[in-house]
């Protein structure tokens, strides 16, 4: 099955789009610098208010399944992209974009296989680093292993992002990579998790890149504010 290079693009970036923005991504392994203790002891006050918004920890183990919609917009005159996406806990999700060029592409798994289907593209399975992507943006549960998997957690000056001053995390793995997590200093979100009746949207510092949702989450098993959990 050949794609031409527009259609190929399209697709790629809608799979890869939610592991770029709502999973933090590590940088390269590298020798962790020491952690002042007040930068410490500031993000964990940043984290654990974070988990006290999206109901606590226990409430979070308790999530079975989370079912909700956005609009990924990318800018520089792109259109932009519909997302429908519902997991499950023990790893299956399905995504449903609407692309511009090949109308719907759906990429899912069901606990064993994984698959994709489009009008165009037609049937087949997902490559790994795609299903890694999609396995790790429909991960509602990452709160539950910050600790184990970031050991290192330190608070970094406050950042503008799209006009909203955020908290900013920055967190070390074991492998030395380090990621930066963004927190709305009015909910104690991860940003721009306090979704309602409005709309709100993520950019880039240089606004090339926006994550608009349009409505909270169409169905979770506990109350919104779990879907805190689910954009990090």
């Amino acid at each position: 099955m050949r794609l031409s290079r527009d259609s190929a693009r399209s697709w790629r970036a809608g799979a890869a789009l939610l592991a770029i923005w709502l999973v933090p991504a590590p940088a390269p392994a590298a020798t962790a610098a020491p952690v002042a203790d007040d930068d410490q002891r500031q993000a964990k006050v940043i984290l654990n208010r974070w988990a006290d918004a999206v109901g606590g920890a226990q409430r979070v183990a308790q999530l079975k399944t989370i079912d909700y919609n956005c609009r990924l917009i990318y800018g520089s005159g792109a259109p932009p992209m519909e997302l429908h996406v519902s997991a499950r806990a023990d790893g299956a999700y399905r995504y449903d974009y609407e692309l511009a060029r090949i109308g719907r592409l759906t990429q899912a798994f069901d606990g064993r296989f994984t698959w994709q289907r489009n009008d165009v593209l037609g049937f087949g399975q997902l490559t790994p680093e795609v299903h890694y992507a999609n396995l790790s943006g429909a991960d509602f549960r990452t709160l539950l292993r910050v600790a184990e998997q970031f050991p290192q957690r330190r608070q970094l000056p406050d950042e503008t992002v799209d006009g909203q001053r955020l908290q900013v995390v920055e967190l070390t793995d074991n492998a030395g990579g380090r990621a930066k997590w963004f927190f709305d200093p009015a909910t104690g979100l991860a940003f721009p998790l306090s979704c309602g009746p409005t709309v709100h949207q993520l950019g880039t510092a240089g606004g090339q890149v926006l994550l608009r949702f349009i409505h909270p989450p169409v169905h979770t098993d506990c109350d919104s504010g779990s879907i805190g959990v689910l954009f990090l």
